[in-house]
């Protein structure tokens, strides 16, 4: 998306249909900037005249001040191939490596590839260094990985002369890769918690290293975070989170407010405060419940675009979070006892409990329950499994969420 708060206008592409470049109006075969398959898209954060438009494999298109000024093109990369723009440093980050027909590394292919960064130089576009400066270079990286780079994420917290760049891989690693281009030294994040699939997406959150990974095989958890550079994993996709057993294409956390992470699915579209210990809640009205390869958020006024597979683009805003930070009674404080349950049970903490909304493990929430005195309440006898509920006080405001298993 275009930096700059209110302007409407993004880039996105649309595989057999090129990219298009969306400037507030229904998009037609007028807006196509650049042809053949249309894949990812990178526009330029500082320098907002510069977009990078991208096919097949590592073909790359150049914008500057809406026209096409050269096509870069290097060796290998996947049919959509990943790849990340440093906005500090004006580069661009591409996978290497071919996975060949079916995901499979052909015998022919040079495995070497996967060890292998592909980096354009964009400078010279824009006036920076030399105007002969090699555009179009590959890194070694000191590292050996298993496989191809599905994921790839350049870090917020790139330095001039110091990109940092995330590679996942489809074999589930992750590389954290400091002083690129020119003098990589790579890192091996421990990823024992992780099951060996396919890395779809890596988000960064507000603070250095926290970090999201998604993976977008069927049978695995597929959500997995981390607060401290890889040293440690905590799954997102636990039973009782509500997230079903589908691919996840894609993550992003809200860039203003810490630990509220969206992501795509086959199934449409989630987001999840993690601070606050709630299961995930499926956006899917208006929006379609279907595959969602793509979920962008602009941090200058909350804009979003999602990308489809097959039903178009799709955008909207960020509402304000309703609720900003919990006071002083964080919901560590609170208990809920029995539990489980099977009809009445009791919540106690530092402020009175007035009542509490049962939520199911969709995200639904079912019904609204008042509070005795003593912080006693009783919910259907009917009911029967894992739950959360949600406490408030009399004016609304939202003190605590609890798990609780009802049973008969």
């Amino acid at each position: 998306m275009h930096p700059e708060a209110g302007k409407q206008e993004w880039l996105g592409g649309a595989q057999d249909n090129g990219t298009h470049y969306y400037q507030n109006t229904l998009l037609d075969n007028d807006d196509i900037i650049s042809g053949s398959d249309g894949t990812l898209c990178h526009w330029d954060q500082d320098n907002p005249e510069l977009k990078i438009t991208q096919w097949t494999r590592n073909g790359f298109f150049v914008h500057l001040d809406g026209q096409l000024v050269d096509t870069l093109l290097s060796r290998g990369g996947m049919f959509v191939n990943a790849s990340d723009y440093d906005n500090t440093n004006n580069y661009l980050y591409a996978n290497v490596a071919d996975l060949g027909a079916y995901g499979m590394v052909p015998p022919t292919e040079d495995e070497s590839l996967s060890n292998r960064l592909l980096v354009l130089n964009l400078n010279p576009y824009l006036g920076l260094g030399p105007t002969d400066a090699t555009k179009v270079m590959e890194v070694s990286l000191p590292v050996n990985l298993l496989s191809a780079s599905t994921a790839i994420k350049v870090s917020a917290y790139s330095t001039p002369d110091n990109s940092i760049v995330y590679l996942g891989s489809q074999a589930g690693e992750v590389i954290k890769v400091t002083g690129l281009p020119n003098n990589p030294i790579a890192y091996r994040l421990n990823t024992r918690s992780l099951p060996p699939g396919y890395i779809s997406c890596i988000a960064e959150d507000q603070r250095p290293g926290q970090l999201a990974v998604t993976i977008s095989n069927f049978g695995v958890e597929s959500v997995w975070y981390t607060l401290d550079d890889g040293e440690s994993w905590t799954s997102l996709d636990d039973p009782s989170g509500g997230l079903p057993d589908v691919p996840v294409r894609w993550a992003a956390f809200d860039p203003r407010q810490e630990r509220h992470l969206f992501i795509t699915t086959d199934l449409g579209l989630y987001s999840r405060y993690l601070q606050r210990g709630e299961p995930w809640n499926h956006h899917y009205q208006p929006l379609p419940a279907l595959r969602m390869d793509m979920f962008e958020i602009r941090p200058s006024d909350g804009m979003v675009v999602i990308a489809t597979h097959g039903n178009g683009f799709w955008q909207g805003q960020l509402r304000d979070s309703v609720v900003t930070q919990l006071a002083e009674t964080p919901e560590a404080h609170y208990t809920l006892y029995p539990n489980p349950s099977s009809g009445t049970s009791q919540i106690q903490g530092p402020t009175q409990v007035h009542h509490l909304q049962l939520v199911d493990i969709l995200g639904r929430t079912l019904m609204t329950l008042p509070v005795g005195p003593l912080g006693k309440f009783t919910f259907p006898a009917e009911l029967q499994g894992q739950y959360w509920v949600r406490g408030f006080d009399p004016e609304g405001r939202l003190l605590c969420v609890l798990p609780l298993q009802i049973s008969q």
